[in-house]
């Protein structure tokens, strides 16, 4: 299954994550940090990845699926640098420029909600002015309405790109506020076709629940994350984001909500994409930066769901879903580690 997907973007504020903690003020001195096996301990790891983690080896334990539709990958890595080191020479900001899957994107509040930036072609508008309920998008009954009345309006191929921004923007809009009042209890489900219905919300619960090491580690920030907009608000920092880039080399719009929670030597990070336009149905990551006597120690898990993997020859699509995800992702972690390393030789 090929897959094009926002790991960089998620990387990216990984990165932002472990720039933040430079300045976060509950980090203790160099004498109380723990080291990797103690850290190895807390995450519930083998010890025996200590060594490996140490020696510069990105691990992925093993971990297990949520549901039949889900890919779930797990990685951990050493970056011999601190925080405010790492800031010096990379921004979460200078990466998504960098990233060339996104051709829009911005930040959304209850005060302003409103997608403004959408950016198709003729053809691109008119594939998703032709959306019908099945597996190729990812809207509700009525939203599929929406986009059928709205191509009506269009008398020529050049005016879909202007149609269809406006349509998809009301919809975007729309998820956005339905979420930020009720959280995943309010996302609309996607309508396959013939009665049958896809829920987004349902997976991202069930990818949560599945994340043991959160709710261990950090309950208060578990809580408030899947109890949003209730739960626990001391120290959370609630950002919402929407989001056009190309997945398998098809636009998309995702919605997403990220979470921020300062803790003692690092920061505890989770994201999930309550709405994909296309070819996925949600994600969920989690990342846990901090430092430990040996540097930054990075712990990253993703949780991908979406009907591609589920059905027949399930367990082959999920060992090659899986495969490619988890190669993608090291690839992207050795590229930190090495602008890394570059920041502390120009030292």
């Amino acid at each position: 299954m090929k897959r094009s997907l926002s790991c960089g973007f998620f990387f990216c504020l990984i990165m932002n994550l472990v720039c933040a903690q430079g300045t976060n003020p509950a980090a203790g001195t160099a004498t109380d940090k723990p080291d990797i096996l103690q850290a190895m301990e807390h995450l519930k790891l083998p010890a025996p990845m200590a060594a490996k983690i140490k020696s510069g080896e990105i691990v992925a334990p093993e971990v297990n699926d949520a549901t039949d539709k889900e890919l779930a990958v797990r990685l951990v890595m050493l970056v011999k640098a601190s925080p405010d080191q790492l800031k010096e020479f990379i921004t979460a900001d200078n990466l998504m420029g960098r990233d060339p899957t996104f051709s829009a994107s911005g930040q959304l509040s209850a005060e302003s909600p409103k997608i403004e930036g959408v950016k198709l072609t003729a053809d691109e508008a008119m594939d998703y002015l032709n959306a019908e309920p099945g597996s190729d998008f990812n809207f509700h009954s009525d939203e599929y309405a929406k986009l059928k009345a709205a191509k009506k309006t269009v008398k020529d191929d050049s005016q879909a790109p202007t149609v269809a921004a406006k349509v998809i923007g009301e919809i975007l809009t729309q998820r956005f506020q339905a979420y930020r009042q009720a959280g995943i209890g309010a996302v609309a489900p996607y309508d396959r076709g013939g009665g049958k219905f896809s829920e987004p919300g349902d997976e991202l619960l069930n990818s949560m629940l599945a994340s043991p090491i959160l709710q261990n580690a950090a309950p208060d920030a578990f809580r408030a994350f899947r109890d949003f907009p209730g739960g626990p608000a001391s120290g959370m920092v609630h950002e919402f984001f929407w989001s056009q880039q190309k997945v398998e080399d098809k636009p998309a719009f995702i919605l997403s909500h990220r979470m921020t929670y300062p803790m003692q030597h690092g920061v505890i990070f989770m994201d999930r994409q309550y709405f994909v336009s296309r070819t996925y149905n949600s994600m969920l990551t989690g990342a846990g930066c901090g430092q430990v006597a040996e540097g930054t120690l990075i712990y990253y898990v993703n949780r991908t769901s979406t009907d591609q993997v589920a059905g027949f020859m399930q367990e082959t699509k999920h060992s090659v879903g899986r495969k490619q995800m988890r190669e993608e992702l090291i690839k992207m972690f050795e590229d930190i580690r090495k602008k890394a390393g570059k920041g502390q030789e120009s030292r």
